[in-house]
């Protein structure tokens, strides 16, 4: 079955339209729904799925792509982003969040951007940082203004985001001083631009509510096991939130707690699901929504 003839636009669904000309397409015994829309996705590190062993400590997800991704071209870029996109089109995936956190240069920046283009996905690039860049330094924000400002969106397929490293906590993986973080996040906000970090360390949003860092604008990635105080500062700041279910219960539901849906839901708080990295599992949105499905009613008990 080509998979071309599945990606078309519904513009009517009923008995008895009227769409002379129409191509007729048989889907029966298939699934016919509005593209998925993925909310986290490093796509950068796509290719490394080769090298990645998710049960090992020297070899899994986190120690591979710390060591390979100073290593990592504009060229290597391009090609990772443009497999992981064209697996997530096989899979229904039509809209993705490109959370590259392995923005080495300006280069690699408009490598993404330009495989984004080349595949013709909708999506978002959260611009970040190099895995190697050290924790006291800032991020290339000359280069992030410049980027928006040349910015062409005319068909308004791609848009353009940032991903930020985590404040505070040190000795956390990734985590950079609070007072670096506000220089970052007070400049990105006043470029009007929307914001994202990864959330798994204890005690983080409490950090973060009381520092004024939490909004709208601002996507926080695996935020699990939050206190009552902390989702409570989630929910009345209307912050955003992305889950990636089958890599928090592999990877860090031991180590960050659980995944709080039924709690994150029943205050409204606005949630997406993410693949999160196709290098440690796959791009079955299917497995995902499964995944969170599951672990929710183990938790819950919820029908």
């Amino acid at each position: 079955f080509p998979y071309t003839t599945l990606f078309r636009s519904i513009v009517a669904v009923g008995v008895g339209l009227q769409a002379p000309g129409a191509e007729v397409i048989d889907a029966r015994d298939r699934i016919v729904l509005p593209g998925f829309i993925d909310t986290h996705w490093h796509l950068w590190s796509t290719a490394l799925r080769m090298v990645i062993r998710a049960d090992d400590p020297k070899e899994g997800y986190f120690p591979t792509t710390s060591r390979l991704g100073r290593y990592c071209t504009a060229q290597d870029a391009y090609t990772s982003v443009r497999l992981g996109v064209a697996e997530g089109l096989l899979s229904g995936i039509t809209t993705v969040h490109d959370w590259s956190h392995n923005t080495a240069s300006p280069a690699h920046a408009e490598a993404e951007i330009q495989s984004l283009k080349d595949l013709g996905i909708r999506a978002r690039f959260s611009y970040g940082t190099g895995q190697d860049h050290a924790p006291d330094k800032p991020m290339n924000l000359a280069d992030l203004a410049r980027l928006q400002k040349e910015w062409r969106t005319s068909d308004g397929m791609l848009s353009l985001g940032t991903c930020l490293r985590t404040p505070g906590l040190p000795g956390s993986r990734g985590s950079i001083p609070v007072e670096l973080f506000r220089s970052e996040f007070d400049a990105i906000r006043k470029l009007g631009l929307p914001m994202t970090i990864h959330c798994g360390t204890k005690n983080l949003i409490d950090l973060m509510g009381r520092n004024n860092l939490l909004g709208p604008d601002m996507l926080l990635v695996h935020p699990q096991g939050m206190t009552p105080a902390e989702l409570k500062m989630v929910g009345d700041t209307g912050t955003p939130y992305s889950i990636a279910p089958v890599i928090e219960m592999s990877y860090s539901m031991v180590r960050s707690g659980i995944t709080q849906y039924s709690e994150l839901n029943g205050m409204g708080v606005q949630m997406g699901l993410s693949i999160d990295a196709s290098a440690a599992t796959n791009a079955d949105f299917f497995n995902v929504m499964r995944a969170l499905m599951w672990s929710d009613w183990q938790r819950t008990g919820a029908p």
